[in-house]
């Protein structure tokens, strides 16, 4: 190897391995090499130093996160996950189930999401029996719940005599009946019989026709005696059908907040009242109170309505549904 002339005097003094210089000479260019080397690795070092401690610090940041994901991290995506209200809504809707026979129209849908694998027993109230229990019925073998039915009637105490004492045998202590009217309060009412002897359904006197010139007295409670006497916290299903006397019943329990059930199905009457903004301004109470209309039929004289408060209890079948004002909370 050959260097120009002018080249410095250290640099002309070294001569690479297998060279045959002197032996000092070699000497320094071992030294040299290694000042140089170590020079070179410094360099290097140096060099690839930030591109380290950015390597390390992405790995820090990444542990970081995936600890706070078990914790107040994750909560965040949590709430954003949560599903909206609307969506909810229609889920129930797509869950509802025709129970009865809808030939005769004696049937009711229900929201079967607040009915399946609950760990509390399910319990029903049908007010309102008539001559056809088969949507009680279904709610019963279906569903494996406790039904209480109530209706003073006659001709209803006949039709389901038989009935109750079958289940008695078959499915005891799940199908009940008592012979009292509901009312906003205990007593005794006074009800119109239909002109019609074939028909079954009583009015209450005020709001009868002037051909339904018979009349009967009948014993009447109210929802929150008849729970009391059977020790009933809460209802899965209100069902009243009491040609007309729903105004005041619905009126009376939520003046008082007391609303304890996740499902209402109603049948409204309202061509008999004489004041039929009532209709409209019951209507108004139940929504402010949390009830959101799931279904309607026959052009809204039967709705059912679901307890927004409660839809928590009909995912998980354990959260607490309370009948007033603690549910709006």
């Amino acid at each position: 190897m050959f260097r120009k002339r002018g080249a410095n005097k250290e640099a002309s003094s070294m001569i690479l391995p297998g060279s045959h210089g002197r032996p000092n000479d070699a000497k320094k260019t071992w030294t040299s090499l290694a000042a140089g080397a170590s020079i070179l690795c410094i360099g290097v070092y140096l060099w690839i130093l930030p591109t380290i401690q950015s390597n390390l610090l992405l790995e820090n940041v990444a542990s970081q996160v995936a600890l706070s994901s078990k914790g107040t991290a994750a909560e965040p995506a949590a709430a954003a996950n949560e599903e909206p209200l609307a969506v909810t809504l229609a889920r129930h809707k797509k869950s509802l189930v025709y129970m009865g026979t809808k030939k005769t129209n004696t049937g009711w849908y229900v929201d079967t999401l607040c009915l399946k694998d609950k760990q509390r027993p399910l319990l029903v109230y049908g007010v309102g029996a008539g001559e056809d229990i088969s949507w009680d019925l279904g709610l019963v073998d279906t569903f494996d719940a406790t039904v209480f039915l109530f209706d003073p009637t006659e001709k209803s105490i006949k039709y389901t005599t038989p009935i109750l004492e079958k289940y008695t045998q078959t499915k005891p202590n799940k199908l009940h009946h008592t012979p009292e009217g509901l009312s906003d309060k205990p007593g005794k009412l006074t009800f119109s019989m239909p002109a019609n002897p074939d028909h079954v359904s009583m009015r209450q006197a005020d709001l009868a026709d002037k051909d339904m010139t018979r009349t009967v007295t009948v014993n009447v409670n109210s929802l929150s005696a008849w729970m009391k006497e059977r020790n009933h916290a809460y209802l899965d299903i209100l069902k009243i059908d009491i040609e007309g006397s729903e105004y005041a019943v619905l009126e009376s329990l939520l003046d008082s907040d007391f609303v304890p059930f996740t499902q209402l199905l109603v049948e409204y009457h309202n061509r008999f009242l004489s004041d039929k903004s009532r209709h409209t301004r019951l209507l108004q109470s139940l929504k402010e109170a949390g009830f959101y209309e799931l279904w309607s039929d026959n052009g809204g004289q039967e709705v059912g309505y679901l307890k927004v408060a409660d839809l928590a209890y009909c995912e998980d079948g354990t959260s607490p549904r309370f009948p007033g004002k603690q549910a709006r909370q």
